[in-house]
């Protein structure tokens, strides 16, 4: 049977390697196709949807006010970690995501976001949920090999904010250094779609009817 196990971690701003029982301050993401901010930073090199050659593994700050990309010696730096210890987590990020990607079907999985931890003996342990629409970004795969994107991931959602003009206020915001501006909250016709996508995902997940 599955299992949750509660775990408590201490939270610091960056790790060392003489400390355990921590949370590690990093979000690793790993990348199979070009999309979402990693297609924005290489439009020159890359087509949108484009499967990439090999996964792209990429760091961001975790408790920074927002999440700023790292390079792997930075993240090695702030997580507090050797090089054998990130070897390790890539190596696990990969399987991980091996797994989901042979447990789906009609679906690709595009990209995904895992955290870690060290426990009291310093070993690397998985924290936060994973393979779920708020961590992972897929896409139909019957309407991918037609040549169409259709995000199942709250990447409908960022999407929505985008064209209400809502996320160019909140970009300008964090580039003048002021108080981010308020979320709208979603129209009633909006949210019943986002629903309507997560109850998709799940029973194409899964391979169950959700009785929601």
């Amino acid at each position: 049977k599955n299992s949750v196990i509660v775990r408590k971690f201490s939270i610091v701003e960056r790790g060392k390697q003489d400390i355990k029982n921590y949370l590690i301050p990093l979000e690793v993401i790993a990348r199979y196709y070009v999309a979402g901010s990693f297609y924005e930073r290489n439009r020159d090199k890359y087509e949108y949807g484009q499967r990439l050659e090999q996964p792209v593994i990429e760091f961001t700050t975790k408790f920074e006010k927002y999440d700023r990309l790292l390079d792997e010696k930075e993240a090695m730096e702030i997580g507090g970690i050797t090089k054998e210890e990130m070897e390790e987590i890539k190596e696990a990020v990969l399987k991980i995501d091996e797994i989901i990607a042979g447990n789906i079907k009609g679906l690709i999985h595009v990209d995904g976001k895992k955290e870690f931890a060290m426990d009291g003996e310093r070993n690397i342990v998985v924290v936060d949920t994973f393979g779920t629409p708020d961590e992972d970004r897929f896409w139909d795969e019957k309407m991918y090999n037609d040549g169409k994107f259709i995000e199942l991931s709250k990447e409908f959602v960022r999407a929505y904010y985008k064209r209400n003009g809502y996320y160019e206020k909140l970009k300008e915001a964090r580039k003048l250094g002021n108080e981010e501006p308020p979320i709208p909250p979603l129209p009633d016709s909006m949210a019943n779609e986002v629903s309507k996508l997560y109850v998709e995902l799940y029973e194409k997940l899964t391979g169950k009817k959700c009785e929601c």
